[in-house]
Parts: C-alpha cells; sequence; structure tokens
C-alpha cells in the first residue's frame, strides 16, 4: 500500500479537489445520475461518502432532477488480464489503469508463473499490495501451458492447492489445456478437482471449440470463455452454460463480433481485454469498450455498465463494490459522453481527470530466470533434407492470436554456400526463430518460416513470448536474428529491433525487461514511450501488422491453432502433434 509519506502528500493534493457539495478528505459528497446496477436505474441522486464508504444515496424529486448531471458508476472491472502484459508490474500497471476508470482486475499470473513458478505468483501479490488498486488474481493450472514447450517452473496440482489455501486465491485461470479436459488427462482433472472442493469458479480457454468436445469441456465445470472469435461460437458456448468474456486486446479483437450478445444476453457477458501492451494502456481500456457499446452500437447504457461491473463482481465474488449503502466507495464520475473524469478506490480520489494521484516506485526486489549464453550467426542456419521439396510456413493473422499455415515450393527460395535457406524479403517469408532462455547448455535453436510480418532489412525479438516466455525473433537475415536475440540475452530479457543502417551496419533498439524477462521495473509512461517507438520502427521496417511485437508473442503459443513454434519444434496445434517443417514429412 502507500507509504505514510505518500499517503500525506496524497491527502495533501486531494485538500485541492472539491466534488459538487462539498469535500473533506474521503468524505464527501456527489449530486449526479446514478448508476444502480443492482435495481437497474438510472437517476438524479446525492451521494455521501464517509469515511471511504457509502453512507447515503438520496434520489432527488423531479424538481430537482438535472439528466446533464456526470453519472456517478462503479469502478470498471478488466474480467480477464495477464497483468505482464503490459509489461509493467501490478503496481505500475494500476497507476495506467485508473486513468480509464478501471478499479479492479481479474489476472491470472501465468505468465510470470511460467519463469519463476510460485514465487513468481508471490511477486505479483506482493507488488500488488503496495497499491490502492483490486488485483484478484488465481491460480494457474496450465503452468507449463504444454508439454510442447520448455518453461522456467511448473505448478502442480500440489502447488494449486498451496496457492489457495496460503495465498488467497479464489479461482482457477484459464484451463488452457482444452484437449487435456476433453481426454480426461489426469493431472489437469485433478487440478481442476481441487478448486471444485473450494467451489471456486474455473476460467475456461477454448478458442474455435463448438459441438460435442465444447460440451464436455463446459461439464468439467469451466464456466467462462474469452476465446470465441464468432458469434456463432460464442452463441453455442452459452447455450451449452458458459459466460462470455468478450475481449479487445493489443493483438485479439474480438469486441466487432460479439458485441451483440451485450443485448442478446446481458447478465452472461463481461468485457476483457486479455493482453494489453503499455502504449494501449495510455491510450484507452474498458472505458473504450463501453463508449463504443454506447454510441457506436448503442446499446443500452445498463447493459453495458453491467457488463463492465456487476456481471463480473458477481461472478467471481470480486472485492470492489458496486457502489450500495454500506460498501467502498469504488466509484467513478463520468461525463455525458462517458468519458472518465475521476476515479475514486476505498472514497480516495486516485485519478483527478489529468493525473494519477500515486507516484511511480520501482519494485524493491526484481526477481529473474535467464541462463541461456550468446548465440552466433551460424545456429540460426537452416538445413533442409535434399528430397524436402516444400516447407510448412506459419501465416501470422493481423489482430488475431491464431494463425494459418501453407505449404510453400522449396524453389522459392535460395541458400547459402553451406545450403541455408534464407529467407525471402520480397515474398515475405521470414525466418523465426524461438532460443531456450532457461539453460547455458548447448541446445538447437528452432527454427521455422513465417509469412505476413513483412520486415525489410530488420528482425524484431522478444523474450515475451506466450507462455514459456523463451526468446521469440523473426527477420530478414541470420545476422539481423542474431543482433536481435544477443541484445535480449545481454539484458536478460527485453523487446528488440535490429535493422541495416545507410552504411549496412546493424544498430540495435531494446526495451529492457529486467523483471522475470517480461516485466520493466521504469515508470509505465516512460516503457509505453518506448514500447511506442519500437513498434513505429517495426512499421517503418514494412511491418503491417497493428500490433508486430504483440503478434510476435503469440506465435510460440502451442495451445491456440493452428502452426506455432516453441523452442521445440513446429507445433500442429489442432492435432497437438509436433511436425516437420518439410510439410511431406511428420515428426
Amino acid at each position: 500500500m502507500f507509504s505514510v509519506q505518500n499517503f500525506f502528500l496524497f491527502f495533501f493534493i486531494l485538500s485541492f479537489f472539491h466534488l459538487n457539495i462539498g469535500f473533506c478528505s474521503n468524505s464527501f459528497t456527489f449530486t449526479g445520475n446514478y448508476i444502480d446496477v443492482i435495481l437497474e436505474e438510472v437517476y438524479p441522486a446525492t451521494v455521501v461518502v464517509q469515511n471511504g464508504k457509502i453512507s447515503q444515496i438520496t434520489r432527488l424529486t423531479q424538481n430537482d432532477s438535472n439528466f446533464s448531471y456526470d453519472y456517478i458508476a462503479p469502478g470498471y472491472v478488466d474480467s480477464h488480464i495477464h497483468v505482464e502484459s503490459s509489461l509493467l508490474p501490478p503496481a505500475e500497471f494500476a497507476r495506467l489503469a485508473v486513468q480509464h476508470g478501471v478499479v479492479s482486475t481479474v489476472s491470472d499470473p501465468h505468465e510470470i508463473a511460467n519463469v519463476l513458478g510460485i514465487p513468481g505468483v508471490e511477486f505479483m501479490i506482493n507488488s500488488s499490495n503496495r497499491v490502492l488498486f483490486y488485483f484478484d488474481f488465481g491460480a494457474s493450472p496450465c503452468v507449463p501451458a504444454s508439454s510442447f514447450e520448455t518453461s522456467g517452473a511448473t505448478l502442480s496440482t500440489e502447488d494449486i492447492d498451496t496457492l489457495f489455501q496460503n495465498y488467497s486465491l479464489t479461482y482457477l485461470s484459464e484451463v488452457m489445456n482444452y484437449p487435456g479436459v476433453i481426454n480426461d488427462d489426469p493431472i489437469v482433472m485433478s487440478k481442476i478437482s481441487v478448486a471444485k472442493s473450494y467451489n471456486y469458479s474455473i476460467d475456461g480457454h477454448a478458442p474455435g471449440l463448438t459441438g460435442n468436445d465444447a460440451i464436455k469441456y463446459i461439464s468439467a465445470g469451466i464456466t467462462t470463455d474469452h476465446e470465441s472469435t464468432t458469434l456463432a461460437e460464442a452463441t453455442f458456448k452459452i447455450e451449452h452454460g458458459m459466460e462470455i468474456l468478450i475481449r479487445e486486446g493489443s493483438a485479439a479483437k474480438n469486441f466487432a463480433a460479439l458485441e451483440s450478445l451485450i443485448e442478446t444476453n446481458p447478465h452472461l457477458v463481461m468485457l476483457c481485454t486479455d493482453d494489453r501492451h503499455p502504449n494501449d494502456l495510455i491510450d484507452s481500456y474498458i472505458d473504450e469498450l463501453v463508449q463504443r457499446a454506447v454510441f457506436t452500437y448503442q446499446h443500452n447504457l445498463m447493459n453495458v455498465i453491467k457488463a463492465a461491473t456487476y456481471n463480473p463482481v458477481t461472478h467471481y465474488k470480486l472485492q470492489n463494490s458496486l457502489l450500495q449503502i454500506g460498501e467502498n466507495a469504488d466509484m467513478i464520475i463520468l461525463d455525458q459522453d462517458l468519458k472518465v473524469k475521476q476515479t475514486y478506490i476505498q472514497g480516495n480520489l486516485v485519478y483527478d481527470g489529468e493525473n494519477t494521484l500515486f507516484p511511480h516506485s520501482p519494485e524493491p526486489n526484481v526477481p529473474n530466470n535467464f541462463s541461456v549464453g550468446s548465440k552466433q550467426v551460424s545456429d540460426f542456419a537452416l538445413v533442409l533434407p535434399q528430397n524436402c521439396s516444400s516447407v510448412r510456413v506459419i501465416v501470422a493473422q493481423n489482430q488475431e492470436i491464431e494463425t494459418d499455415n501453407i505449404n510453400v515450393s522449396v524453389s522459392n527460395f535460395t541458400f547459402d554456400n553451406n545450403s541455408n535457406l534464407e529467407p525471402n524479403e520480397e515474398q515475405d517469408y521470414l525466418k523465426i526463430a524461438v532460443i531456450n532462455r532457461y539453460t547455458n547448455e548447448s541446445v538447437p535453436i528452432s527454427i521455422g518460416i513465417i509469412h505476413n510480418f513483412g520486415l525489410k532489412n530488420c528482425a524484431i525479438a522478444s523474450s515475451v513470448a506466450h507462455d514459456s516466455h523463451n526468446i521469440i525473433v523473426v527477420g530478414t537475415s541470420d545476422e539481423l536474428l542474431n543482433s536481435a536475440v544477443n541484445e535480449i540475452i545481454n539484458n536478460k530479457g527485453g523487446l528488440s529491433l535490429a535493422q541495416l543502417d545507410q552504411d549496412q551496419n546493424i544498430t540495435v533498439t531494446i526495451l529492457p525487461l529486467e523483471i522475470a524477462g517480461i516485466m520493466s521495473n521504469q515508470d509505465g509512461f516512460s516503457v509505453a514511450q518506448q514500447y511506442a517507438n519500437l513498434d513505429a520502427l517495426a512499421k517503418q521496417c514494412g511491418s503491417q501488422l497493428d500490433a508486430p511485437f504483440m503478434t510476435l508473442s503469440f506465435m510460440a503459443l502451442s495451445v491456440v491453432p493452428n502452426l506455432k513454434i516453441t523452442d521445440l519444434g513446429l507445433v500442429d496445434s489442432e492435432n497437438f502433434v509436433f511436425v516437420d517443417i518439410c510439410s511431406e514429412f511428420n515428426n
């Protein structure tokens, strides 16, 4: 939480702000259009806050009403996010989130758990306790996400039970191994059983799953899904007992496809981002989805607000309030355009319309797990068997984390004197590689071919690679791949971009990620700017993707179709088998 010194500074700042009637410390009154998500009414009222709690709500008479008032609403909830994907630890993430009226997140810490295990989850909890914000972490059942990659840690069934008992976690995070559920994998099912024994909710992750397989998955007790990309898929899951989290993240954007559910199934939908990079978090968050739903799609205001507040609070039994008498004043003030003017948590003003009112404070302890040594250009060589006539190519998709795959004739590539396949920059068939970051032993680099990144004379690399967070890189030459990767290795984590300058020299730009190799300990606004600069450089290099670094980070996620690459090889993520790069061969 805040230090004593910061609290004094905080309340000194607050003394300069006045609400409609009066203000003193975290006791005040405000007159506005109160959004009552319990009664499902919007009416002019005076809300009295005393010692951080709602003490009185007085409905105004018709003569006193003024519908031009600002709105008083419960604080927003992101119903599913991996905070680590903001590249910020929880305490810093909160500084950016409150600007958008978000006071609570349902957070799956499986990114850092894949790197560090239980100590990683403990780091997230400790960081969250440093600020006034509601972080509700779950126990992650899929660490690692699958057996097709090397992670830095694992969470066993016993570990899940430990997290529930000793760390006050109250739900099972997304069950990504949906084939394990369908096929009654004993380890997967034992983790689900532990959650059921506590009567905790269980989150789902079932991209594209419908029919009998989906019915069996849902019948295991899994209650939500955030991976639906079509209305038909989401509707099927709702009809068979799931609640749908409508996702609009930095890479996967499904809001336009699913927004009609807000009207057709208002009590069974929530809003989430899943993964949000820092520059996007600066610009918009759940607030923008609320505005879009109301003004672009003309949805009922109450249905939209409930999807952002009431539905996740009641489903997950969250700590933040719904602005009823006796509850904490976790509230936001919205203007007539539903833009956030002020954010309060427990009656404390944390965002005043211009500034977040608590300062950046670096994490005192910075854990990591990074053992790999520097690489050589020759490590990125790809030599095909002589009888290989075509290669499997991953096809990245804009605004999606799923991929396609195509077979491309070897005749489209050239080879150097050592029979090393060279990327075809003109046709956009680039090399992609994944490097195991957790060992310094001599293990081969996993190498494939990818389409749709569009880079020219450039390589981009990241130690944010879902979910095990090995190093992933895509680029137009082995020399550039090597330079981008070694810069990350030298910094023990980061996002990097290597490019040829006018003199054909390689220059490398990096955003270091010193916390577990996936988060920065810098000020969040600075991190957002550095990330935006890297994003702009990647687009200057020719990428047409909306979020090239975010898209890259999902190319190793073996539990999302179609063709992915991990440190252990190419993975057919529909049939869950390794496949050879030569399309006429199988592993």
